[in-house]
């Protein structure tokens, strides 16, 4: 199992160097992921009505979460720690300035378009100087 690489508060540090921030957050998140046909048997249940497998990553599993963040990570790859974080199904992307934030906000929705992601519209909030990441306000200047 891949250690998680980061803590809470390293994910604050890194934010305070920046004046712009957008979050997106996703659509069902774990549902987007499909599970191999070999693993599905793993998720197996029965009800009266029948036998049933999951197809997708359902939510409640024990290695669910660090199994989803390895997955956003991965999507993320080499931009992670330069300006975008996830913390399982929160995304924030942060910049300096605005023209550096457009790029970066395009350069993640490109990654996550790619990898056939949708987000939660209603929940995303962009380029905004001062936003509630993981029950904590971040602004600029810390």
């Amino acid at each position: 199992m891949e250690q998680q690489d980061f803590a809470i508060d390293d994910i604050y540090d890194q934010l305070t160097k920046a004046t712009y921030f957008t979050k997106f957050d996703f659509k069902a998140g774990y549902f987007q992921v499909p599970l191999d046909k070999s693993d599905r048997p793993k998720t197996a249940f029965s009800t009266r009505d029948g036998h049933f497998q999951f197809k997708v990553l359902p939510q409640g599993l024990t290695n669910g979460p660090p199994t989803f963040q390895r997955i956003v990570n991965q999507i993320l790859g080499p931009n992670r720690w330069k300006h975008v974080l996830a913390y399982i199904d929160d995304i924030i992307i942060y910049s300096q300035n605005f023209n550096e934030h457009l790029k970066h906000i395009e350069e993640v929705c490109s990654l996550l378009k790619k990898a056939n992601f949708k987000l939660n519209v209603e929940k995303c909030e962009v380029a905004r100087t001062e936003i509630l990441f993981l029950g904590h306000v971040i602004k600029a200047g810390g």
